[in-house]
């Protein structure tokens, strides 16, 4: 199951960051293999945290957020949307690329917000052509099969000219 990883890998050069699926599975199998075991993001964090440098030089520190279960606050996943960056998401114990949602904002007078979340747009990335896309439709899709989501931010860390 490379799902999660080939997810990984979109999330990631959507940030500029040219980590290979082959990479992120030789480092957390310690080898090519193929694994049938579902993965949770939990399990995924710890090897995914850290700094890095890409084959072009640069440094990066690549930093993971864990949302266990189905998300509760909407706003986690409706936020990296957003800002333009996919969110890997479990359910069925397969990774999927969140890369959309339609929900329902509300803001209130005193600015704040809530969103309720009808449909969470996916991408398996282990398929090809139009079954490619599905969808999560909340009051149609079971919320107890969802495991959760990974979100990981890359901040690229500036090298001093003197420290070449």
């Amino acid at each position: 199951n490379w799902s999660w990883a080939a997810g990984l890998e979109a999330v990631l050069r959507a940030q500029q960051v040219p980590l290979t699926q082959n990479y992120w599975v030789l480092k957390v199998n310690l080898g090519e293999v193929c694994d049938d075991r579902p993965v949770t993001p939990e399990a995924l964090a710890p090897h995914i945290d850290g700094d890095y440098v890409l084959e072009d030089g640069r440094k990066v520190r690549l930093q993971s957020t864990v949302i266990a279960g189905a998300p509760t606050i909407p706003d986690q996943v409706i936020a990296p949307l957003r800002q333009g960056l996919p969110v890997v998401l479990f359910w069925k114990g397969r990774a999927f690329l969140l890369c959309g949602a339609v929900f329902d904002e509300y803001i209130y007078s005193n600015g704040q917000r809530m969103f309720q979340i009808h449909e969470l747009k996916l991408l398996d990335p282990l398929a090809a052509g139009q079954q490619r896309q599905l969808s999560f439709v909340n009051g149609r899709d079971d919320p107890s099969q969802l495991g959760g989501a990974l979100l990981v931010t890359a901040t690229f860390l500036s090298q001093m000219p003197w420290q070449r």
